[in-house]
């Protein structure tokens, strides 16, 4: 048999307060009536709904601190290559920086506990790589910033409070000259001469480069037109991937045309 039990609520009567669950015995019943008559009595009653919900909020903040970052940013990976449809390069760049830069400092800490100093001391131990430090940088934060996003956000604010800390600020690089190419051009194997050659004459990409075929040369007209794109793996470098052309081609003149 199960026992019910419910009061008129203290404050203006006007529903019936219900327990949470049935009792197994009256004398049960009787002492969860008995200890909400203690509450109303000493004027620190809260409706049992709202004390359940707090009950609730609380122990998800309990178990919201104990979700690490490395948990944390691989669930956050999963939905970015679901939801937002991220290229393979991209993905295989997140799983880079995450992988080497990221989770051998952060991946045990509970995100509740990564603060801002915390950030600019790992910032400052990658000075000697800017590239890799501004890349992994970029992604901490958005990985972050993804924690203070309702509903249940683990943070109140994102601890990457570092300006400019994703950007990459190196000096301006060196023009190699028309007589360092054709060195360097001499040098290289039979199959690769015309490579550098292009690539220094049209401002060619490796993508570009290794997308020509013959039907983009025009040698009558000078002409030389782009209408796909090829990309390597970073990590791999093993594999070459072609993307679909853009609507408009790129045009570039031979030089001496």
């Amino acid at each position: 048999m199960s026992y019910y039990a419910s009061y008129r609520d203290p404050v203006d009567g006007s529903e019936r307060v219900t327990a949470p669950h049935a009792f197994s015995s009256r004398e049960d019943a009787e002492g969860w009536l008995a200890a909400e008559r203690r509450l109303v009595e000493s004027g620190s009653w809260v409706h049992p709904r709202e004390r359940l919900e707090r009950a609730r909020r609380e122990r998800e903040a309990v178990e919201a601190r104990a979700v690490s970052f490395g948990e944390f940013a691989e669930r956050w990976l999963v939905r970015k290559v679901r939801d937002d449809k991220v290229k393979p390069r991209t993905r295989a760049t997140y799983r880079h920086l995450l992988d080497r830069h990221l989770l051998p400092v952060f991946g045990g800490t509970p995100v509740r506990d990564i603060t801002p100093d915390m950030v600019a001391s790992w910032y400052e131990s990658l000075a000697g790589t800017p590239g890799a430090r501004a890349g992994a940088y970029g992604l901490l934060k958005r990985v972050l910033a993804s924690a203070c996003e309702p509903p249940g956000p683990l943070l109140e604010f994102n601890p990457c409070r570092i300006r400019g800390g994703a950007t990459l600020r190196s000096a301006e690089r060196p023009v190699v000259g028309p007589v360092a190419v054709a060195a360097v051009a001499g040098r290289m194997p039979a199959e690769y001469r015309l490579a550098v050659s292009l690539a220094f004459w049209l401002s060619l990409r490796l993508g570009e480069v290794l997308a020509l075929r013959r039907r983009d040369i025009d040698l009558e007209r000078g002409w030389r037109m782009s209408r796909t794109r090829c990309r390597t793996p970073r990590r791999t470098g093993s594999s070459i991937r072609r993307r679909r052309p853009r609507p408009v081609s790129a045009t570039s003149p031979f030089p001496g045309r």
